[in-house]
């Protein structure tokens, strides 16, 4: 059987709109060969390609996953994670204004590509700012505030920024 047929028998094993990498098939050929078949796959609607290296079982009019998830699956392949656990609009996913673009901060080195019409960047964080800044947001979650009271809050966050405190 050729290294295509394995390929394709891959692909027919995976369910609808699922997502993986070209390195998933690394033990079925050389690299160069294995692009080539996925671009034949991809050429005659079999799969979709997302980004460089994540592919998704599926054809043109399959929905895409959201930029979230292809973010995370691209960390995942750089063999580290994304940072969802802070509870902190700017670990989430920010957009630039006026541009195109997208970031996610990562445990990783920092990187970008391209998903659509739109830039994606992995910004790294350091372990102890990540540590630092998961500290902050367990201490804010301890202190009760009333709901609603959105100066107290501002106030209590102030008080947290300034030097010498847990950032």
């Amino acid at each position: 059987m050729s290294m295509k047929a394995f390929i394709r028998r891959y692909i027919n094993q995976l369910s609808e709109r699922q997502v993986f990498k070209n390195t998933d098939l690394n033990s079925l050929g050389s690299r160069g060969s294995i692009d080539m078949a996925l671009s034949d796959l991809e050429k005659r609607e079999r799969i979709v390609r997302l980004t460089r290296g994540l592919y998704m079982k599926g054809d043109a009019v399959t929905p895409r996953p959201s930029i979230v998830e292809v973010a995370r699956l691209k960390a995942q392949a750089f063999g580290h994670q994304l940072i969802e656990d802070v509870d902190d609009p700017t670990f989430a996913g920010v957009q630039t204004p006026g541009k195109n673009e997208v970031t996610f901060y990562f445990t990783g080195k920092t990187t970008s590509f391209m998903y659509g019409d739109t830039k994606v960047i992995l910004k790294s964080i350091s372990p102890k700012k990540l540590s630092n800044l998961r500290k902050r947001r367990e201490l804010e979650r301890t202190v009760i505030i009333p709901r609603g009271n959105a100066e107290l809050l501002k106030q209590f966050r102030d008080f947290l920024s300034q030097p010498g405190r847990v950032r």
